[in-house]
């Protein structure tokens, strides 16, 4: 059912199509009045998926326009529906006040919410992180990078294709991000939605600039020179990103490098059947290794203790040193106590601040 632009569009259709032209890719939240309302193929679609009323504009033409709508104080309950079933949603806001307004009011995409960038606390979970990955095929390795943009959190590596579906594991990332036409077996059988990466240069001036800009840093110092690979991955994910902020400034002031061999491989049944994240009966947290250790006070440890278990050290110093940090604790116990008792008042700062930083921030944060 595509939109036909005729002579009998009325100025609000046309702006929507304007804006469903813009963004092909994403169902439409347009606001009208009180409602964000779905319109042609996104009303068909969404009332289906998360079961919506469908009715039509202009009952009275020969083909009336499919439409559908929620509650503009109640659209966040229906926009996790949609993001958990993978749809990519442009919230298009009034950004005029109707009553200054000079004909129609004026709109405008103010975010983009897709499976991997989510900024709203009731879609995410406090001790999970959000991860959009990106992969960019080299010469000899595959570059991979992936970006929590609510918390800023940023890293890149890169591998061989034999060892990417155990990091992918790994990471448990929200959405991928492939380039045009590239690795068509994974975009295949991605158990997560796939987009395609915006296009860069292949890692050439035009990426590494843009890195630049967005960590505030020379890329000499970014460390990502021993990675060439990943560096087209990393500038896809600030692309995306950007794209679904717009006029934002996105949280970011690193991008951490890594090697997978610095870890212990733990593939997707290592996962499943030692029970790490989730036990065997129903999937959930408790009972699991995580469950069983968890213990932390903030939001903000419950991620880095999950990162840290998902990804074992294997070098003997490292794990000497976080043997020590952890000794030298649990021999102060008075220390720890109280240590614990002020972290019980701390709320997930790195959430909070990118959220202020993105302009998304609500009076409770």
């Amino acid at each position: 059912m595509t939109p036909a632009r005729t002579a009998a569009e009325t100025p609000l259709m046309r702006q929507y199509l304007d804006v469903k032209a813009r963004h092909p890719d994403c169902v439409i939240f347009f606001r009208v009045g009180d409602f964000y309302e779905m319109f042609f193929e996104d009303a068909v679609t969404v009332s289906r998926a998360i079961d919506l009323t469908l009715t039509s504009r202009d009952k009275g033409r020969e083909e009336p326009t499919p439409m559908c709508g929620v509650p503009h104080h109640a659209a966040r309950q229906y926009l996790a529906k949609l993001i958990a079933k993978g749809f990519k949603v442009a919230i298009c806001d009034q950004v005029e006040d109707p009553k200054l307004a000079k004909g129609i009011v004026r709109r405008e995409v103010t975010r983009i919410v897709t499976p991997g960038v989510i900024l709203d606390d009731e879609q995410l979970e406090p001790k999970v992180g959000c991860y959009v990955c990106a992969l960019h095929p080299g010469e000899s390795a595959i570059g991979l990078a992936w970006l929590d943009v609510s918390t800023g959190e940023f890293a890149a590596t890169e591998l061989p294709a034999a060892a990417l579906d155990d990091e992918l594991a790994r990471l448990a990332a929200r959405e991928l991000l492939l380039p045009h036409g590239a690795l068509p077996e994974l975009r295949q059988r991605s158990a997560v939605p796939v987009a395609d990466a915006p296009p860069g240069d292949d890692g050439g001036a035009g990426d590494r600039a843009l890195l630049e800009e967005a960590l505030g840093a020379p890329f000499d110092e970014l460390g990502l020179a021993a990675f060439p690979s990943s560096v087209a991955a990393a500038a896809a994910c600030v692309r995306y990103a950007r794209s679904t902020q717009p006029g934002a400034t996105l949280p970011l002031s690193r991008i951490v490098p890594y090697r997978p061999a610095d870890y212990l491989v733990l593939d997707e049944t290592a996962q499943k059947n030692l029970e790490i994240f989730a036990n065997l009966t129903d999937g959930q947290k408790s009972g699991s290794l995580l469950g069983l250790v968890d213990e932390t006070r903030t939001a903000m440890g419950g991620r880095l203790l999950r990162r840290w278990i998902g990804a074992p050290l294997t070098d003997v110093a490292a794990i000497r040193r976080r043997h020590d940090a952890v000794g030298w604790l649990v021999e102060r116990a008075t220390l720890r106590g109280e240590l614990r008792a002020q972290l019980d008042g701390v709320y997930d700062l790195e959430r909070l601040t990118a959220r202020a930083a993105l302009g998304v921030a609500h009076p409770r944060d």
